[in-house]
């Protein structure tokens, strides 16, 4: 069950599920919704209260005009906490969610307990030779163009192996190439890949604790094309510039959806994590491989 919010006159969609004090906000990634997360919610909904939005553009919200996508998504996650959450909170993101989960924790010290990273983008360097060859592949023009084979292809390489419950987010971004939200749609992809682009991370530290979670088979992050001789434990790993209270966990046989794909194993993470963060500011520095 889907509710609404007024954001600056325009309508966002988010969910809430289960009660308490203490509070996760799931962001989404690039081109998915608050659905992404749904199994993690549902398994968490017992104990914590969650809320998870779908951005301008995705999902159930409309696509807002701006010349400030990432902008304009920071103050919304800003004035979502203000809203419905006050403090107590953590942050889970997934891929763009991550790095937008990272950038509103810097902003929000206070009320940040922990920061749960999933596949998150903002951690891979991209020169600006590499800014132009990404915008070129994700301009507004090309991403119109996109047919269905097109985007099952992009959407399969999410996975090292697609499981069946993954299903209904595949079928919700097919839906996207027709209706009246596709160019919205569209117009939202474009600027989210300009806006990670445009919104790297402070190279300063900060004392609040973050996990990230990648898989070890992730097509996405590093780009492949771009950074071959990146790999994905090294991305990882550069969350230690970012903080110094840190966990990393690397899945097998993972691609880029790890909470979906590994959810039994990202869950265990999860839900361990959470009860950490919400008990206690400090954990240890623990690498696994």
């Amino acid at each position: 069950m889907y509710k609404c919010k007024v954001y600056q006159g325009h309508p966002i969609a988010y969910r809430e599920v289960g009660s308490g004090e203490q509070t996760i906000l799931f962001l989404h990634g690039m081109g998915s919704s608050s659905l992404g997360w749904e199994d993690t919610i549902q398994a968490l909904k017992e104990d914590y209260r969650c809320i998870a939005v779908d951005l301008p553009g995705f999902g159930m919200t409309p696509w807002i005009e701006t010349q400030d996508l990432f902008g304009l998504y920071l103050n919304l996650i800003s004035d979502l906490v203000t809203d419905l959450i006050g403090s107590s909170l953590i942050v889970a993101g997934h891929s763009m969610g991550g790095q937008l989960a990272m950038l509103s924790a810097l902003d929000m010290p206070h009320q940040v307990s922990g920061v749960i990273l999933s596949a998150p983008a903002g951690l891979e360097p991209y020169s600006v030779e590499d800014r132009r060859l990404t915008e070129q592949f994700f301009s507004l023009s090309q991403v119109m163009q996109w047919d269905e084979e097109e985007v099952k292809g992009h959407f399969l390489r999410n996975f090292y192996e697609m499981p069946s419950w993954a299903e209904p987010l595949l079928q919700q971004r097919l839906e996207k190439l027709t209706g009246e939200r596709h160019e919205g749609f569209c117009k939202a992809v474009a600027a989210a890949v300009s806006g990670m682009l445009d919104y790297p991370l402070p190279n300063k530290t900060v004392d609040i604790p973050m996990t990230v979670i990648f898989g070890q088979q992730d097509q996405y992050i590093p780009n492949r094309v771009l950074h071959p001789e990146l790999t994905v434990d090294k991305v990882a790993s550069s969350i230690k510039q970012l903080t110094n209270n840190y966990s990393i966990h690397l899945l097998e046989d993972c691609g880029h959806f790890p909470h979906v794909e590994q959810r039994t194993k990202c869950l265990s993470i999860i839900r361990s994590i959470v009860e950490q963060y919400f008990q206690t500011t400090s954990m240890p520095v623990n690498i696994d491989g």
